[in-house]
């Protein structure tokens, strides 16, 4: 919790306001590619995961983690180490979409076709409540730079670029068609993931670290006005 505190005055009146602000959480990244269900690797093009920090950060992670079964119906580019894992670490996606969409700078409301967010030195917050699209949220030709939180199921089709974590609660689709799929940062996904199609994902803590930066907006816990004097 951080505290901020403004002054004002006005003849021979002042007034204090105080207010007690938190900044967004970051989940623990476990790996590049995390799941609590499935992961499906489809085939379709190059597909590459990466758990080597892109920009030489931190140690390598596993490039893909799930509670279940990492199925290979392709033969995918892994790099780190180890490889790929199935383990117990349950992360609470849920909590952490909750926790950081009230920061969110951007409110994504359909789904979008060449659409830009944020840039390589402003980064964003995009939040979408899915759950009340069909087939939950779609994007496509998209680029970004930031955090991206999905309630409900996401879909990526071709021609995305993504610098940033990406959090969803439902189920995460990769379809990469075209120019494919390039994310730079970390997914994570509450249910299953299924990747048809070209994919480029590669963990990059720097990325992360500035979706989650002081630049980001901060969320007020609590506020009180009655400090006058």
């Amino acid at each position: 919790i951080e505290i901020i505190t403004a002054y004002g005055k006005a003849g021979g009146a002042s007034k204090t306001i105080r207010l007690e602000v938190v900044r967004p959480v970051p989940p623990p990244i476990t790996s590049t590619l995390y799941s609590k269900q499935d992961i499906t690797f489809n085939g379709g093009g190059s597909q590459k995961a990466y758990g080597t920090d892109n920009c030489s950060v931190t140690p390598d992670l596993p490039p893909a983690y799930c509670l279940e079964d990492i199925i290979l119906n392709s033969t995918p580019d892994f790099l780190g180490e180890p490889n790929v894992e199935n383990g117990s670490i349950d992360i609470d996606i849920e909590s952490y979409v909750d926790e950081n969409k009230e920061s969110a700078t951007v409110i994504i409301t359909g789904d979008q076709n060449g659409a830009t967010y944020g840039s390589s030195i402003d980064f964003v917050t995009c939040y979408c409540n899915a759950t009340s699209l069909v087939g939950g949220l779609k994007l496509q030709n998209v680029t970004g730079y930031g955090l991206l939180l999905v309630d409900g199921d996401l879909t990526l089709g071709g021609g995305v670029n993504w610098n940033g974590p990406i959090l969803v609660t439902g189920t995460m689709t990769f379809n990469g068609g075209g120019s494919g799929i390039n994310i730079r940062g970390a997914v994570l996904a509450n249910y299953t993931i299924d990747i048809n199609g070209g994919l480029d994902l590669r963990y990059d803590s720097c990325m992360i670290a500035e979706s989650f930066s002081n630049s980001q907006s901060v969320r007020i816990i609590s506020w009180h006005d009655n400090l006058d004097q």
